[in-house]
């Protein structure tokens, strides 16, 4: 998924269940090697032009809705977990991402916090949002366009039809080693991450729809009664 359960805003029942395959957040990419062959196989820009050029993609979304499937493979290339469902970006700092399948997960980012439902553990994790840490997807895409020459080495990929921006964030700290956007004109359908634990995921977007209006409930949550809540801040 785009969002990280090893940022301390998750609990760590949360996360064994995320990282047993039921909810893979920011998964992955390729591995280093298969990354490698892909740079040397396709034309490439490299760094400041190309972040440049992705920000100027990303500035010309200020909300992007669509459903996904995402795919998480092991550190082995097995399939471990396919999940389903739908999500919504909205600039500044919003985001929704809900699974429908195989278990019920809804993550929202109302621009303060950003809360995790975790329906079948009857828990809510709350957590502050920094918004100056682009080392997700999630806040990558609703945050500033203009801070991606800050935050990562980018490198720009014609793969056929597709526009691709393979992104290493600067920043050791990040539970990434890459960040894949695939677009196809200026509509970005897939996103690919590799994560410090050797996983990596595929996100495919289906049914986009870009820069239409999204109701203000779409990134609210009211914390259902009778949940366990967890409370993670910044200090």
């Amino acid at each position: 998924m785009i969002f990280d359960p090893g940022h301390p805003a998750f609990s760590k029942v949360t996360c064994l269940r995320i990282r047993s395959g039921l909810m893979h957040w920011p998964g992955g990419v390729l591995s280093c090697v298969f990354f490698a062959l892909i740079i040397a196989s396709f034309p490439v820009r490299a760094d400041t032009e190309a972040a440049k050029n992705l920000a100027q993609l990303l500035a010309g979304v200020q909300s992007f809705s669509a459903s996904f499937v995402q795919s998480t493979l092991g550190a082995n290339g097995r399939a471990v977990s396919t999940q389903r469902g739908s999500m919504q970006i909205a600039r500044p700092n919003r985001f929704r991402w809900e699974v429908t399948t195989p278990l019920p997960l809804l993550v929202v980012a109302d621009g303060t916090n950003v809360y995790v439902y975790d329906k079948d553990l009857e828990q809510v994790t709350i957590n502050s949002l920094d918004p100056s840490q682009l080392d997700t997807p999630a806040i990558l895409l609703s945050g500033d366009p203009s801070r991606v020459v800050e935050s990562f080495s980018v490198v720009q990929q014609h793969k056929g039809k597709k526009n691709v921006f393979a992104l290493m964030p600067l920043n050791n700290s990040s539970p990434y080693i890459t960040i894949n956007l695939s677009f196809a004109g200026d509509q970005l359908v897939e996103i690919r991450m590799q994560d410090s634990f050797g996983q990596y995921s595929i996100v495919e977007l289906r049914h986009h729809a870009k820069n239409t209006a999204l109701t203000p409930e779409t990134f609210s949550f009211s914390i259902p009664e009778g949940v366990d809540i967890l409370r993670n801040y910044l200090p």
